[in-house]
């Protein structure tokens, strides 16, 4: 019974690669630079978090989180251009991120 759980998440991670175009290797990639981002930001390196969004969206381009992420990082370095820049298009990802609606006003504060 474990075994077809672990074999149906598996093919739903890589039915979800497909679907983004990326492979699994790729997308584990990104998400570790997400991660580590997010471990930054929490800190307060916004800096470091620029870097490690910045290349998540390097890896994978297509997701609104990490579009999101960077843009908060921005707005925390000050950088509010950037950052307002990074939000619309995660909202342009997903028209339905409400969080990077709020961001995106807060931008604009």
């Amino acid at each position: 019974m474990r075994q077809h759980f672990i074999t149906i998440v598996l093919l739903g991670l890589l039915v979800a690669a497909c679907a983004t175009g990326k492979t699994v290797v790729e997308q584990e990639k990104a998400d570790a630079h997400y991660n580590m981002g997010v471990a930054r930001l929490t800190s307060g390196d916004a800096k470091q978090a620029i870097m490690e969004f910045s290349q998540a969206i390097g890896d994978a381009s297509e997701n609104p989180i990490y579009h999101n992420a960077l843009g908060l990082a921005l707005l925390m370095d000050r950088r509010s251009d950037l950052a307002m820049a990074s939000l619309q298009r995660a909202v342009e990802l997903d028209p339905k991120f409400s969080d990077a609606y709020n961001n995106l006003g807060s931008a604009y504060a």
